[in-house]
Parts: structure tokens; C-alpha cells; sequence
């Protein structure tokens, strides 16, 4: 058996137990899920409910009213569970449903995931049929604590159609206003312009990487300023065509989903070196937009 054999071997084996890995953490997150809605919604069990969210749970939601969104503590959103059971009846119940093959989930870091898909809300009352009151997109970071999956963020944004490219209305403004400041970005970035691009990142950055895990704002500025520094090191940052998504977050900024390459050089010549997914979290403060949270996972 040659060495090139077994590296073939190897590949195909490592590749294997990859993918496995990555579909058990979506069945695990999907359990939870489920678990978590039944106690909200069917059981009233907060010892479940407050076993999901972490000591440093957040949750945003855009309803879709115009109206601005805040970030709620773990203490207020399992308190409004709390109230919502305490008053429940028979006369109206409510269904949540995850819609099926929308989910997905990736490992970002040994201690987080990542998790979105779309869900519907029905409410029935009384007699009255079944009605659908809500649908949107979620978007979760899980972590993990004493081997237990935990919700540290949660993002809901309330969506009136399936296809992401009507969602992100490319002639709508706020598509313009993240897709230039993504050019912008990564401008900077290709032009290895420092300056320029630490305008760009938020000094209260939180950025999950599936090789590097969570880091800051400080270690990434002094990690970026080396790698622009060294002549050797040559990086090119590429957008996926058609694999950008802008969702706003009323009175905060907005989110951006996408696909992008990177590209380094090697006697003159370039070679793709990374593929990855990203989410980004942008605020707009006085019509300047940052980075707040930068999700880069599934690297291949």
C-alpha cells in the first residue's frame, strides 16, 4: 500500500467523518429546537426553557413594523415566557413550526454553532380554523457549556416571501447601503489599506471563526496590521455572485448572508485557498455602519 493510497484513504475518511459531524450537530440543534418550543409552548416548563439560554443570552427580533427593535436580556425574555404561561388558556393555543429542509447548522468554533432556518407561528382560537400569524427567519449562536448546547444570540426577522433574492430587494436602499459598505470593506481589505479598514469593525466586535474561534476587536486589528504588513503574505478577497442576502434590524442595522473567496499568490500566480459562508451583523449609527458580529464558518 503507497503513501499516496493511503492519503487518498485518509482524505476520504476525514471527509466522511466531517460530514457526519455536521449533520449530527444539526440533529442535535433540531432536537433542541424542538424541545425548547414544546416547553414555550405546549408544557410551560421553564426549567427547560431556561436550560436552553446561556448566562449571556440576547435576542433581537424586526417584526416588520418599522417600529425599533432592542436587544432582550435572558432575564426579560424567559420573564415574558413566565407571564405568557402564567396567563395561558385553553381558548387559544399556539403552534410553531420549523419549516422542513430550511434549517441548517455549522460548527464555528469547538464551543459554537451556528443555526438558522424559517419557522411559522399559527394561532387558533376557539373554535376558529388554524391561522398562520407569523413566519420568519431565524438566525442562532449555540454554545456549549458542560457539554450542553446553549442559545448565546438569537436574531428574528419576519419575512414575506421564500425567495432570498425578493427578501433582499436589490433595488431596495438598505441593499445598497450593506452591499457598499461590504465593497468598501473589502477594498480596504485587497488593498491591504489598514486604516481604512479598522473603520469598518466595531470596537465592541465579536468575531466567530470554524478554525479560530471567538475573538475581538483588538486581536483582530493587531492579526489583520501584521498580515498587511508582510509582503509575502498576499490575500484577495472575492464575493460569490448571487449569494448575497440583506435583511434589515429595525433600529439597529441589518444582517448580510453570503459566500465569498479567498485567493493567495504563489510564484505570480493565484490560487483559490478558502471558500467560506459568512453572517455579518451590521449597526448604523449617524449613518455610519460597522461591524458588530462576523460569523465565517464551513471553510473549505
Amino acid at each position: 500500500m503507497n503513501a499516496k493510497f493511503i492519503m487518498i484513504m485518509l482524505d476520504a475518511i476525514f471527509g466522511i467523518n466531517a460530514v457526519y459531524a455536521q449533520t449530527n450537530l444539526k440533529t442535535q440543534l433540531r432536537v433542541k429546537d424542538s424541545l425548547l418550543f414544546d416547553a414555550v409552548l405546549k408544557t410551560c416548563d421553564l426549567k427547560q426553557v431556561e436550560a436552553t439560554f446561556a448566562a449571556d443570552f440576547q435576542y433581537s427580533q424586526d417584526k416588520g413594523d418599522g417600529k425599533a427593535s432592542n436587544l432582550t436580556s435572558r432575564t426579560e425574555f424567559v420573564g415574558n415566557i413566565a407571564r405568557r404561561c402564567a396567563v395561558k388558556t385553553a381558548q387559544f393555543q399556539v403552534r410553531r413550526e420549523l419549516v422542513a429542509g430550511s434549517d441548517a447548522a455549522s460548527l464555528v468554533a469547538p464551543d459554537y454553532a451556528t443555526q438558522s432556518g424559517i419557522q411559522r407561528f399559527y394561532l387558533s382560537a376557539g373554535v376558529q380554523p388554524e391561522a398562520l400569524v407569523e413566519e420568519s427567519h431565524f438566525t442562532r449562536i449555540w454554545k456549549l457549556q458542560k457539554g450542553d448546547w446553549q442559545i448565546s444570540r438569537e436574531m428574528d426577522y419576519q419575512i414575506a416571501t421564500h425567495d432570498p433574492q425578493e427578501a433582499a430587494a436589490k433595488n431596495d436602499p438598505l441593499y445598497k447601503q450593506v452591499t457598499a459598505a461590504d465593497s468598501s470593506l473589502f477594498a480596504a481589505y485587497n488593498q491591504r489599506n489598514i486604516t481604512e479598514f479598522k473603520k469598518w469593525f466595531a470596537r465592541n466586535l465579536e468575531f466567530y471563526h470554524d478554525k479560530g474561534g471567538l475573538s475581538h476587536y483588538t486581536d483582530n486589528m493587531e492579526n489583520f496590521e501584521k498580515h498587511f504588513q508582510d509582503a509575502a503574505n498576499f490575500s484577495r478577497r472575492e464575493l460569490v455572485q448571487g449569494s448575497q442576502q440583506v435583511y434589515p434590524l429595525n433600529g439597529y442595522g441589518a444582517l448580510e448572508i453570503g459566500v465569498h473567496r479567498f485567493y493567495t499568490s504563489l510564484n505570480c500566480k493565484e490560487q483559490l485557498t478558502a471558500t467560506a459562508n459568512f453572517i455579518n451583523v451590521w449597526h448604523q449609527e449617524n449613518g455610519r455602519w460597522q461591524l458588530a458580529r462576523v460569523i465565517s464558518y464551513d471553510h473549505r
